[in-house]
C-alpha cells in the first residue's frame, strides 16, 4: 500500500456518517435547554421588577403625601420599601435611594438589586440586577367650596316630625 492510499483510507474513516444525527441532535437539545433556561431566569428578573415596583410606587405615593420633614419621609420611604419587599429573594439587600424634589412636594425613589440565577450561572451569569424608578409628587391647587341651601317652599315639607329645612340645618 503506498502513501497515498493510507492517506485515502485515513481520510475515509472522517466520511462516515454514522452517529452524526446523535451528535447534531446533543448540540441542538443543549443550546434548547439554555434558551428555555435563560427564559426562566429572564421571567424571574420580570417578576422581581414588577414586586420592586410596587413596592418603590408605594414608598414614594406615601412619602409624597405626608407632611413631615425631608428626612424623616426619605426614612419613611426606605422603611415602607423594605416592607413591601421580600430581601431573601435577594443576594444582597436593593441600594434604595430617595431623592426630594427642589419644592419638596415630589420624591423620586430608585431601588436596585441583585437576584440569583439558576440557569444563566452555567454561563457563568450568577446575579442579575434589577432596577426601578419611581415619581410621586403631590399638588396643592386652590379650590371654592359652596353650599347652598333650599329655603323655598318645598322645603316646609315635613320629614316625620320636622321640616326638611329644620332637618337641614341641624
Amino acid at each position: 500500500m503506498n502513501k497515498i492510499q493510507k492517506l485515502r483510507s485515513r481520510a475515509a474513516q472522517f466520511k462516515k456518517t454514522d452517529g452524526s444525527v446523535a451528535i447534531i441532535a446533543a448540540v441542538t437539545i443543549s443550546a434548547v435547554i439554555m434558551t428555555a433556561g435563560i427564559a426562566v431566569d429572564y421571567g424571574q428578573s420580570v417578576t422581581m421588577r414588577s414586586k420592586m415596583q410596587a413596592a418603590a410606587d408605594a414608598a414614594s405615593l406615601a412619602a409624597a403625601s405626608t407632611q413631615l420633614t425631608n428626612a424623616q419621609r426619605i426614612k419613611m420611604a426606605k422603611d415602607i420599601f423594605a416592607q413591601n419587599i421580600d430581601l431573601s429573594e435577594f443576594t444582597t439587600p436593593p441600594n434604595v435611594t430617595v431623592v426630594m424634589g427642589a419644592s419638596g412636594e415630589d420624591v423620586t425613589v430608585s431601588a436596585t438589586g441583585k437576584i440569583r440565577t439558576n440557569f444563566m450561572r452555567i454561563a457563568g451569569y450568577h446575579n442579575m440586577t434589577v432596577g426601578v424608578d419611581s415619581s410621586a409628587g403631590v399638588q396643592s391647587i386652590n379650590a371654592e367650596i359652596a353650599l347652598v341651601l333650599d329655603v323655598s317652599g318645598s322645603m316646609r315639607a315635613w320629614m316625620g316630625a320636622q321640616s326638611r329645612i329644620d332637618v337641614l340645618r341641624a
